[in-house]
């Protein structure tokens, strides 16, 4: 499913250290139980990016209609012509080490 970004979600995420591609990653290579229902239609994926660091993201599924196609770049509204909704970041950050340690030992 698409990610999409705007210059909310963008910044947002930055104001925590992150970046779109380690966030998209994160989300891209979600394991089991991820994602992980976090209540109010939101999903919660926790992971590592290919540097090790290990993020939580946290997304909504967003209507396609809501999306405004301006903000697309020409391959990306092709490829949200076949979609229904996409995936909208909502926010992300660094587990602190407790969630590390449970998620590692979740993993084995």
């Amino acid at each position: 499913m698409l990610l999409f970004w705007d210059s909310w979600n963008r910044d947002h995420i930055a104001k925590h250290g992150v970046s779109v591609n380690e966030a998209a990653y994160v989300v891209a290579h979600a394991r089991a139980p991820y994602p992980a229902d976090a209540g109010d239609d939101k999903f919660c994926v926790r992971g590592s990016t290919p540097a090790s660091r290990v993020l939580q993201v946290i997304f909504v599924y967003r209507p396609v209609e809501t999306i405004a196609l301006d903000e697309l770049p020409p391959h990306e509204r092709l490829e949200l012509a076949e979609q229904r909704a996409v995936l909208y970041v909502i926010h992300a950050r660094d587990l602190k080490p407790g969630e590390k340690r449970r998620l590692r030992r979740r993993r084995g």
